[in-house]
């Protein structure tokens, strides 16, 4: 916590605040992260938005998540191949 609270400029004080344990900031962040992905997959397109495009922005997401995990070591390089590759399987097959 108190690493979070170094990197973003803010007392420790100030983090404990928000979030009670060092399990609680990340469990918040992938709530909000979900929530965003969730709202974003299921807006209306607007012109120019085609579902390929929303289908291409979920698979971005589901990267930038496992390189983060990978490159933290939370998980295997090949995890996150893994997932993306479950990712794209899962978009591609419920396609419309």
């Amino acid at each position: 916590m108190r690493d979070v609270a170094c990197r973003t400029g803010v007392a420790p004080g100030t983090v404990y605040h928000y979030f009670t344990s060092r399990d609680h900031l990340p469990a918040a962040s992938m709530t909000e992260l979900l929530a965003g992905l969730e709202k974003s997959a299921t807006k209306v397109p607007t012109a120019g938005d085609t579902n390929l495009y929303r289908m291409i922005r979920v698979l971005e997401h589901v990267w930038i998540s496992a390189l983060i995990g990978w490159k933290n070591g939370w998980i295997p390089f090949d995890q996150a191949v893994g997932d993306l590759k479950d990712a794209a399987a899962m978009l591609w097959s419920g396609r419309q």
